[in-house]
C-alpha cells in the first residue's frame, strides 16, 4: 500500500496542470491538425487594453507623460526577467516616428497595385480643363499646408487629383481601422481626448491564465504605485487575458472555500455519528489514494491536465466518499471485516461500474476539459473503490469499533417510516412538488445562452471595459470574422470571398460596418491586374493631354509646370506586385488590434 501511494504520488506530482480556459470550448483543430476555427489563431483575443484616464481636467501632455513613464517601467521589469519567463510580447502605444516616411515611400513605389480598376472611369472624366483648373488651385493650397510643406512630392506626383479618388476608395478601411481613436502626441486617444489607450500583447495565449498571473500582478503593482504619485490619471485594464486571470483566481478561491467548508461539515457529522477519531483518516485515505491514482493515470495518458477540470473533479470526492461510507457504515453495525467484504463487494463494484460508465460518457463530448474531467473522475472512482475493498478492511479493528446508537437511531427511524401507508403525507409531498414546479415554470425561468455571463467579472476590469465602450462605441456589438489559409496569401484571397458576403449582409442591414482589410492586403494576382490596368490607362495620348493641361492651368494657379514632372516618371515606371505583410511597414502591435 505504501509503495503504491509513493508510486502514484510521484507521478501525480509530475503532471503539468494547465490553466487554459479555452479548454471549455470545442476543439478548434480538425483530426489532421488543421485549423477548424480561425479565431483560435487570432492574436486580437490575446490583447490587454490598458487605459490612462485623465481626471480633474488633466491635460493630454500630462496623460502621455504618465503613460510613457508607466510603459518604460513595465518594459524594464519585463526585460529584467529571464528570456523564458518574460510575459510581454509587444506594447503598442504610439506610432513610430518614421512610419509616415516609410508609408509614403512604399505607396510611391506600389501605388498602382492599390488603385481599383473602377477608379479609371472617373479619372478619365477628370482630364479636362475645368477640372484641372480647380485642381491646380487645390494643389497650390496643399503645397502650402503643413503636410505639403513636409512632403511636396505627394502633390508633384499627382497634379490630376488622384489622391482624392484614392482616399474615397480607402474610406471604408480608414473608418473601420481607425475606429473611434485619434493620435495626439503620437499616442492613441479616444475622441474626447480624455483616455489614452495602450495595447499589450502577451507572450502567451489569453486563455492560459497560469502564465497570465505574473503579468497582472506586475500591472496591479505598478498601478498602485502610479496611483499614489499621479492621482489625476486613473489607470485600468481589461481584455480576454485579464478576464481569464480573474476567472481562474475566482474559481480556485471558490473551490478552496467550498471544498474545505463541505469537508468540515461532513467530517463533523461523521464524527458525531461514528464517535471514532480514526474514522476520519479511514474515510480520507481511500479518497486521497483515488485522487493520486487518477492524476497518475492522466500523466501516463496525456502528460498534462486542466486545472479547471481538476476543480470540477472535486465533486467526485463526494461520490468517492459514498463508497467508503458504504463499507464503514456496514462495518459499524456488524463489527466483522470479513462479513463486510462478503456483503459489500458486489453492490460497491456494481455501483462503481455504473458511476464509471456515467463519467466515461464525457469522453465523447468534443470539449477537452470535459474529456479530462471524465477520465480523471473514472480513474479516481476506480482507485477509491480498489483501496476501499483491498486495503481499508486491514485497518478495521472490531475491538475499537464504536457507534453512536442515538444518531443512527434517528436515521433508522426515518428509513423505517412507512411512507407507502401514509397517503395524506404522500399527497402533501406530491402537491408540494407540483406547486414548486408550477412556480418554476410560471416564473418564466429561462436558460442563459449568453456565454459572456458564464464567467466572473472583476469590478476593475468591468469599469475599464465600460469606460472604453462608452468612449468609443454607441452600443453597437462587435463580432470578429476571419479568413484562414495554408499561407498568408491564401488567407488574403479567402478574405475577398468573406468580404463579398459581409457586403451583402451590410446591404440588407444585418451588418452596420466592418473593417475592409482587403483594401490594403490585396492578393498578388489582383495587384497584377491593377498594374496592367494602370499601364493600359496611361497611353501616350493621355500623358500628352495631361502635359498640355498642366502647362495651361499651373501658371494660372501660380505654379511652375515643370514642378509636376515627377508625375510622368511615376506614370510610366515599371511596377511589380508586392506583399505588404512582408514589407515591415505595419507596426507589429497594429497588425492584430
Amino acid at each position: 500500500m505504501i509503495a503504491l501511494y509513493a508510486f502514484f504520488g510521484y507521478f501525480a506530482s509530475k503532471i503539468y496542470l494547465e490553466e487554459d480556459i479555452n479548454k471549455l470550448m470545442p476543439s478548434s483543430k480538425n483530426e489532421d491538425g488543421t485549423t477548424k476555427l480561425a479565431f483560435a489563431n487570432l492574436r486580437i483575443k490575446d490583447k490587454t487594453f490598458l487605459l490612462f484616464e485623465g481626471k480633474n481636467g488633466a491635460s493630454v501632455e500630462h496623460i502621455t507623460e504618465i503613460c510613457d513613464a508607466f510603459i518604460d517601467s513595465l518594459e524594464s521589469r519585463n526585460a529584467a526577467m529571464d528570456s523564458t519567463q518574460q510575459v510581454i510580447g509587444n506594447i503598442f502605444y504610439r506610432l513610430p516616428d518614421d512610419l509616415m516616411l516609410d508609408v509614403i515611400d512604399y505607396m510611391s513605389a506600389h501605388l498602382p497595385a492599390y488603385i481599383d480598376t473602377s477608379v479609371y472611369t472617373r479619372l478619365d472624366a477628370m482630364l479636362t480643363y475645368p477640372h484641372m483648373k480647380l485642381q491646380m488651385k487645390a494643389n497650390h493650397d496643399d503645397l502650402l499646408s503643413p503636410v505639403g510643406s513636409m512632403f511636396p512630392e505627394l502633390i508633384q506626383m499627382d497634379p490630376v487629383g488622384l489622391r482624392g479618388l484614392l482616399m474615397e476608395q480607402m474610406k471604408p478601411f480608414t473608418e473601420g481601422a481607425a475606429g473611434s481613436y485619434k493620435t495626439l502626441n503620437g499616442h492613441f486617444f479616444v475622441q474626447d481626448s480624455t483616455v489614452c489607450v495602450v495595447f499589450i500583447t502577451p507572450m502567451y495565449s489569453a486563455t492560459n491564465t497560469g502564465q497570465g498571473s505574473t503579468l497582472f500582478r506586475i500591472l496591479n503593482d505598478q498601478i498602485e504605485q502610479f496611483s499614489a504619485s499621479a492621482p489625476d490619471v486613473k489607470i485600468s485594464y481589461h481584455g480576454t487575458p485579464a478576464s481569464g486571470f480573474y476567472n481562474s483566481w475566482r474559481i480556485k478561491s471558490d473551490l478552496k472555500g467550498t471544498i474545505i467548508g463541505s469537508l468540515v461539515l461532513v467530517l463533523i457529522f461523521i464524527s458525531i455519528c461514528f464517535r471514532n477519531y480514526n474514522t476520519i483518516p479511514l474515510l480520507l485515505l481511500p479518497v486521497v489514494f483515488g485522487t493520486l491514482f487518477g492524476l497518475a493515470a492522466m500523466y501516463f495518458i496525456k502528460g498534462h491536465f486542466s486545472l479547471l477540470a481538476l476543480g470540477i473533479g472535486a465533486i467526485v470526492l463526494g461520490v468517492a466518499l459514498s463508497y467508503v461510507l458504504h463499507i464503514i457504515t456496514h462495518y459499524k453495525y456488524i463489527s466483522d471485516p470479513e462479513q463486510v467484504l462478503r456483503d459489500q463487494v458486489k453492490p460497491v463494484c456494481l455501483g462503481c461500474l455504473t458511476t464509471i460508465g456515467s463519467f466515461m460518457g464525457l469522453i465523447f463530448i468534443r470539449t477537452e476539459l470535459l474529456q479530462d474531467f471524465g477520465l480523471f473522475a473514472a480513474f479516481a472512482i476506480v482507485g477509491t473503490t480498489f483501496f476501499s475493498l483491498v486495503f481499508l478492511p486491514q485497518f478495521l479493528n472490531p475491538r475499537k469499533n464504536k457507534l453512536n446508537h442515538r444518531a443512527f437511531a434517528i436515521i433508522d427511524r426515518i428509513n423505517a417510516y412507512p411512507f407507502d401507508r401514509k397517503k395524506p403525507l404522500l399527497f402533501t409531498i406530491l402537491a408540494t412538488a407540483v406547486v414548486c414546479i408550477g412556480f418554476y415554470i410560471a416564473g418564466g425561468t429561462q436558460f442563459d445562452a449568453d456565454m459572456h455571463n458564464l464567467g466572473y467579472k472583476a469590478e476593475s476590469t468591468s469599469y475599464s471595459e465600460n469606460l472604453l465602450r462608452s468612449k468609443t462605441h454607441t452600443g453597437d456589438k462587435q463580432k470578429y470574422f476571419a479568413s484562414s489559409g495554408a499561407t498568408m496569401e491564401e488567407a488574403i484571397e479567402n478574405f475577398e470571398i468573406m468580404a463579398a458576403k459581409l457586403d451583402s449582409l451590410q446591404n440588407i442591414g444585418l451588418v452596420k460596418s466592418y473593417t475592409h482589410t482587403n483594401q490594403i492586403f490585396v492578393p498578388l494576382h489582383v495587384q497584377q491586374e491593377r498594374i496592367d490596368a494602370w499601364k493600359n490607362f496611361w497611353t501616350g495620348e493621355r500623358l500628352q493631354l495631361v502635359h498640355d493641361l498642366i502647362n495651361k492651368t499651373a501658371p494660372e494657379a501660380g505654379l511652375i509646370p515643370n514642378a509636376f514632372s515627377p508625375f510622368f516618371e511615376f506614370a510610366t515606371a515599371d511596377y511589380e506586385p508586392d506583399a505588404l505583410y512582408e514589407a515591415s511597414i505595419i507596426p507589429e502591435g497594429y497588425q492584430s488590434t
